[in-house]
């Protein structure tokens, strides 16, 4: 099935996705389920310092994923094909502003965000954002479609969350950020820094210490009890047939 031919489609399948996302929990082909509100609200960072607003909205591809995989109307190669147009990408939504002495908002634009938006990777790497001219025709199609039904989860800030896309993979064919694997990822807006610390923690199963047989964060290397050195558990997303080969394990 065509991209544009299933354009309307897959708006409407995108609508009734993102407002279920509320109540759902979704399962890995390993059976470790995520917990979909936990994920956005981990990839979502508010700065709100010196009388500014800045809100940074990290979408990877494991959110796509995790939300396409559980609707049945899609099938198995629609959400391949899907997943394939952002999987060269790392996307974030944002909002940026100033706050005036009596509350109101002034928005940057597209463009004054653009102008000094960059990502920054576990080593110090920085990584400029792909311009729109840049991307095909597929993936445009897409954005056209999603941008509209996300920025209507902003609320009132809808009108000014603008969308940027960045390279997902560094010169050595790396993945930038891995939400599974030890790093962090930061987003440079303006003179903020935003940083998440991965791996993240709505995606690993919980773990027990063998000593006290406590539960907590899939993050934690060694009880904070008692220090016994934790076990990890193999359950992921599986993601097979990604264009770069590897997937996910």
């Amino acid at each position: 099935m065509s991209l544009e031919k299933s354009y309307f489609n897959y708006k409407v399948i995108l609508i009734i996705i993102l407002f279920s996302l509320s109540t759902r929990v979704i399962a890995s082909e390993s059976e470790h389920k995520v917990d979909v509100n936990k994920l956005i609200k981990e990839t979502q960072i508010v700065d709100d310092r010196d009388k500014t607003l800045t809100i940074a909205w990290w979408m990877p591809t494991e959110f796509w994923k995790a939300s396409f995989e559980k609707e049945k109307s899609l099938s198995a190669d629609d959400i391949t094909n899907m997943l394939k147009q952002f999987d060269p990408y790392i996307m974030f939504a944002v909002v940026d502003g100033n706050v005036s002495p009596f509350g109101s908002i002034y928005y940057k634009s597209d463009n004054e965000i653009l102008s000094t938006i960059q990502v920054i990777d576990k080593d110090s790497n920085i990584y400029l954002p792909v311009l729109e001219d840049q991307l095909g025709g597929d993936l445009k199609i897409l954005l056209g479609t999603f941008k509209p039904v996300l920025a209507n989860m902003i609320g009132a800030m809808r009108e000014n969350m603008n969308f940027y896309l960045f390279p997902a993979y560094d010169k050595n064919n790396n993945k930038i950020a891995d939400i599974y694997k030890d790093g962090n990822l930061t987003i440079l807006i303006g003179e903020k820094k935003l940083s998440w610390e991965l791996p993240l923690d709505s995606v690993l199963p919980t773990k027990n210490c063998s000593k006290c047989n406590k539960s907590m964060s899939g993050k934690f290397k060694f009880c904070p009890w008692d220090g016994t050195k934790l076990k990890t558990k193999n359950k992921r997303f599986l993601w097979k047939n990604t264009p770069r080969g590897n997937g996910l394990k």
